[in-house]
């Protein structure tokens, strides 16, 4: 299970994740959950099949040019890309300023649902949110850390995107657990 944070402010928009991926043949491995498209000032994530994240991406790259018209084409063609048990997070700047979205077949029936604030995934205690809420930026590591308490398939590092009017930064912001100080398997 993927951790998807989206935290929309008035300036910004931002998506906080992990790198965990699952490897059915063998240990488990880090990988970028979060593509950024900075002359459409959008950044994608997904939660499910690994390479889900590519094919969004280049779909959204060849059928729209911002905002707007990535939405409106996720919202089109989602149930054609194949992913059925993939979310798909988009977060980007419209006229308006910072907005996001997200779509799934098992949690918005294939629909866009907006996100007017954030949005936490997987849940955590109301606490545990509170902290967080207090100050993002600090709070994102511990966050997460609550995060692969509950959902051992939650680490790695925690990554943070942020798009404003501009320009895209993203960066890591802290360590889940061990699996980021693993080295990759020799080819």
């Amino acid at each position: 299970m993927t951790a998807i944070n989206v935290i929309v402010l008035k300036d910004s928009v931002t998506i906080v994740s992990d790198t965990k991926a699952a490897n059915p043949l063998g240990s488990d491995f880090n990988v970028s959950k979060v593509a950024c498209i900075p002359h459409m000032e959008i950044a994608l994530a997904t939660r499910g099949k690994v390479g889900a994240l590519d094919i969004v991406r280049r779909a959204v790259e060849q059928h729209a040019f911002d905002y707007a018209s990535a939405r409106a084409y996720l919202a089109d063609y989602y149930s054609r890309l194949g992913l059925a048990e993939v979310e798909v997070f988009l977060i980007g700047m419209t006229e308006e300023g910072p907005a996001a979205c997200m779509i799934s077949k098992p949690n918005t029936d294939s629909k866009i649902v907006d996100i007017p604030n954030g949005v936490v995934t997987p849940t955590v205690s109301q606490e545990a949110f509170d902290v967080f809420a207090a100050d993002l930026v600090a709070g994102m590591p511990e966050l997460l850390n609550r995060q692969h308490e509950g959902h051992s398939s939650v680490g790695g590092f925690v990554c943070v995107t942020t798009v404003r009017r501009g320009s895209i930064e993203t960066y890591v912001s802290g360590i889940i657990d061990e699996l980021a100080w693993r080295a990759p398997l020799a080819a």
